[in-house]
């Protein structure tokens, strides 16, 4: 421990000779940054007194005018989104599908019922009954996301999983699984 002290005391001059040398760096360089910016308000300042006060307000009117532009096609932009956000709602943007078996003596789960909404939750549950002889279609409409008539357990299945935002197919009857 002795002798790592005497050694930091050997040095000790040369460390404080390196860190004047690094002071001098700084300062000359401090100088130079503060020249450089007294140049550069010279010129600003001899630009403007040169008469160029006129450029300068005919630079800030056209920019001027350029924002004025921007913010009315910005209001026009916006009034757009607000239709289009609108006329969105009226699409078909929920689905709920549920396939299943009918009847006992047929498989495959050829049967299906198909719900469509629109953003407000109104739009129409459609069956499908596939039997051997014959198939049969129905349609019920759907308004703020309850059936207008009474709704089978499959159509029920299907609304509830458009309401929820489910992937299709993800939810099926006991029957079909």
């Amino acid at each position: 421990m002795h002798s790592l002290l005497s050694t930091i005391r050997a040095i000790d001059a040369y460390l404080m000779m390196g860190l004047f040398a690094l002071w001098l760096i700084l300062l000359a360089y401090a100088i130079s940054i503060s020249h450089r910016l007294a140049a550069l308000r010279k010129r600003q300042s001899s630009r403007l007194a040169e008469g160029s006060i006129g450029e300068v307000t005919e630079w800030l009117n056209e920019h001027s005018e350029a924002i004025a532009s921007m913010k009315s096609r910005l209001a026009d932009l916006a009034a757009e989104h607000a239709q289009q956000a609108s006329s969105l709602a009226k699409c078909i943007r929920k689905i709920g599908i549920v396939r299943f078996n009918a009847f006992e003596d047929i498989g495959g789960e050829q049967s299906f019922a198909l719900v469509l909404l629109d953003g407000c939750g109104n739009g129409v549950a459609i069956s499908s009954l596939y039997g051997r002889q014959d198939s049969r279609l129905y349609a019920k409409g759907i308004v703020n996301g309850e059936g207008e008539r009474p709704l089978s357990e499959e159509e029920r299945r299907a609304l509830e999983q458009a309401l929820a935002g489910e992937a299709p197919g993800s939810a099926r009857t006991a029957a079909g699984r």
